[in-house]
């Protein structure tokens, strides 16, 4: 090879400088979306400022596997979209999601097994309602319940998405494309065994996806920038939206994303949110009484709505974990100090964030019961009476963060 200062530099073909400008356009997006981080009503405290930066350099890699790596209607994957180092729009630890994108004029086939999650949901979603805010309603929605999902004695299952009907688990796709996500809500995480799924499209057997091309690379880092940018802003909205109301819990989503509308219904759950604020000596209390439902989960994020680390943190609680007081009411804690009851969620030194919680598969009127939230000093949980509220002992807490860990782990697998 002639590496001397007189070998002859290869001429650009014409894919050449359009990769290289579509490079260049795409890194100053990078540069110039950083500015969200530093909008009004962003925490200024070096941990949020940290994971601001973190949170957008999270989207180029959900946003590259959403447009280019996981985008082939022909030859669709299921990945893994929220997982302990990829998050966004308030992912929740008590579920798993595995999405794909499919084209509603062709057939596809799911085949697996369905774990023992306890809680299950197929979603098709219009893709273009996914992306800038678009307000999500239920005709929008093909949703198939885990409950209907017929399977066979040893779990497995098949699923068929096509405009044509089907025997069996049939799900009709909208129009257009379509984003298919299967949500797995977890109660035990380190006993229960998560879904094993693949998807493909009915006739490919024997063909190959079509090779890159420049003019798809383009695209894809276009898309990419462009998705980061809508899709970012939307969820820094919703913590604005929240923050204007600290410490109280808001039934739904914002009005300008669809506020109580019966989509949440549609895919089996209801939402109640809370921007939390505290002082480090502080604690937010959260008291309710379970209403008539499934399950019920509550999870930890911060400003950004990335979940607070809840493999090294008891970020999350649920129904199949929790400790009811002998009332019947459940008592939760947001405190950066460990405030000696049970129900413990812990910011991992955040001092504001969102609260977001989950009744899942809710009776007619359980939208009606929704927690109260006030702030306390810690010292008041700690001096608590062990007769008026129950308390944890330090080897039990231990106990908490080893299935933690392991509930982890067996969800997720190794390198998450």
């Amino acid at each position: 090879m002639d590496t001397s200062e007189n070998s002859v530099t290869p001429e650009l073909q014409p894919y050449d400088i359009a990769l290289r400008e579509a490079w260049s356009e795409f890194c100053d997006g990078l540069k110039s979306q950083l500015d969200l981080v530093y909008r009004p009503n962003t925490p200024t405290r070096e941990l949020d400022r940290a994971w601001g930066v973190r949170y957008m350099s999270r989207y180029i890699n959900k946003a590259l596997n959403d447009v280019l790596e996981y985008l082939d209607f022909d030859f669709p994957q299921l990945w893994v979209m929220q997982h302990p180092t990829s998050k966004s729009f308030g992912d929740n630890p008590d579920c798993t999601y595995l999405v794909t994108r499919i084209e509603g004029t062709k057939t596809y086939r799911i085949t697996g097994n369905r774990g023992t999650a306890p809680w299950v949901r197929f979603v098709l979603t219009p893709y273009e309602e996914l992306v800038g805010g678009s307000v999500l309603t239920a005709p929008n929605l093909v949703v198939l319940a885990g409950e209907d999902l017929v399977t066979e004695p040893d779990g497995s299952f098949v699923v068929t998405i096509s405009p044509d009907e089907h025997s069996g688990n049939w799900m009709m796709p909208p129009v257009g494309t379509s984003r298919l996500m299967i949500r797995q809500f977890f109660g035990e995480w380190d006993h229960e065994q998560p879904m094993v799924a693949q998807i493909e499209r009915v006739g490919q057997l024997g063909e190959h996806p079509q090779q890159l091309t420049a003019e798809r690379m383009v695209k894809a880092l276009r898309d990419t920038n462009n998705y980061i940018a809508k899709d970012a802003d939307r969820w820094y909205r919703w913590s604005c939206f929240y923050k204007e109301r600290p410490n109280s819990f808001y039934a739904g989503r914002p009005p300008w994303a669809g506020g109580t509308d019966t989509a949440e219904r549609a895919v089996g759950r209801w939402l109640n949110i809370c921007f939390w604020e505290i002082e480090p000596d502080e604690a937010l209390l959260v008291e309710f009484t379970p209403p008539d439902v499934f399950m019920w989960l509550f999870e930890l994020d911060n400003f950004w709505m990335n979940s607070v680390d809840y493999r090294y943190h008891f970020s999350s609680l649920n129904s199949r974990q929790a400790v009811t007081e002998e009332d019947g009411t459940v008592r939760i804690a947001i405190s950066n100090v460990d405030p000696g009851i049970p129900n413990w969620l812990d910011p991992a030194g955040h001092l504001e964030g969102l609260v977001m919680g989950r009744w899942i598969q809710p009776a007619p009127g359980a939208e009606n019961v929704s927690p109260t939230a006030r702030v306390v000093k810690v010292s008041e949980l700690l001096r608590t009476p062990p007769e008026k509220a129950r308390r944890i002992t330090p080897a039990a807490r231990l106990e908490q963060l080893r299935r933690l860990s392991a509930g982890v782990e067996n969800r997720f697998g190794p390198g998450r």
